[in-house]
């Protein structure tokens, strides 16, 4: 299985969660400034950011909007975030978080826009503030997640 995990990451926990599931999938994380869309023999595409007012960053934005439509065809996708806990927030930012959403639905919305299969729900990654660390458990959620993928694609 050909599969390339692609992100964005500001603080360095997109980062992390992506490299625990590249080593799960046998591939590469890279960055999106890395990545040159090129989708022949690629069975697998996951794309990460961190949430940015319930959008992806505008780089993986600027990167969703280079792949030309049905370019994915074929090839199956899903994406993840990382993103606060509504739990230990106030009521309006928690309503807010609801309106907005998080970016990992938005980037499976997108290329599932272009011709992948989504063969996963988008994935978040809970981070403890803005500039901080991932939860506890959570890169134990993100190599989870990862083998189960593996396990529905064979």
């Amino acid at each position: 299985m050909k599969a390339l995990v692609v992100f964005d990451s500001q603080y360095g926990n997109t980062r992390q969660v992506a490299e625990v599931m590249a080593q799960v999938l046998k591939t590469k994380a890279i960055t999106d400034s890395n990545f040159t869309p090129n989708f022949k023999n690629l069975d697998l595409l996951i794309v990460g950011s961190p949430t940015w007012g319930g959008r992806p960053t505008p780089k993986i934005q600027e990167l969703l909007k280079k792949i030309p439509r049905q370019d994915l065809a074929g090839v199956k996708v899903t994406a993840f975030d990382t993103r606060f806990s509504s739990q230990h927030h106030s009521l309006g930012l928690k309503l807010l978080m609801k309106i907005l959403g998080f970016a990992s639905s938005r980037v499976a919305d997108n290329l599932k826009a272009k011709g992948g299969k989504l063969i996963t729900e988008p994935q978040g990654f809970i981070v403890k503030d803005k500039q901080g660390l991932l939860a506890k458990g959570e890169l134990e959620k993100a190599k989870n997640w990862a083998k189960e993928i593996v396990r529905q694609i064979k």
